[in-house]
């Protein structure tokens, strides 16, 4: 039910990441841990995402630097198809580098009803006007525990993002 790769140098040569995503398809997998992998290279995060089993709760997609080439939207779009996940981390991405993360980011979460554990630590959200904002308005209702530490956002936007409907749990530090 669990696997951990990390830092195994998956994403490497392209096309390996596919390979992996469709070799794990038939396991009954719940856990899944990618972390420190070079996902980012060759746009193989969009790979593995459309490939993934859809059986996966909890996903460790962490210390994923992005990179100018790639695309998140497709990335996004294939872990959207993971409906069962509960536990998602993307922390020390880079995300929000860009001002069009958070809105993909949003769109992302959104569609992911079943998302209890959001962590986003180390990112960029909060470098653009209104990412806190985009963000807050895409978070599902069953998020207890959102994770945004590291990050640039406003104590404004603390308070909204930490509203007690959506979250239980939120850890910021100002």
């Amino acid at each position: 039910e669990r696997l951990a790769l990390s830092s195994a140098g998956i994403g490497i040569i392209k096309g390996d990441a596919e390979m992996l995503g469709r070799a794990l398809q038939p396991l009954p997998l719940k856990e899944l841990c990618l972390r420190g992998n070079p996902l980012t290279r060759h746009n193989e995060l969009a790979s593995l995402c459309l490939t993934l089993p859809v059986s996966i709760t909890r996903l460790d997609l962490s210390f994923q630097p992005l990179t100018t080439t790639m695309d998140l939207p497709a990335a996004f779009e294939g872990l959207a198809r993971l409906h069962r996940l509960e536990w998602l981390d993307l922390s020390h991405m880079g995300l929000g580098a860009n001002q069009h993360d958070a809105d993909t980011l949003g769109l992302l979460v959104g569609r992911l009803q079943s998302l209890e554990y959001l962590s986003l630590r180390g990112n960029r959200i909060g470098a653009h006007r209104g990412d806190a904002d985009r963000l807050a308005s895409f978070l599902p209702a069953s998020l207890t525990d959102l994770d945004l530490c590291d990050n640039r956002i406003s104590s404004r936007e603390v308070a909204l993002l930490s509203r007690p409907q959506r979250t239980r749990r939120f850890r910021q530090q100002i």
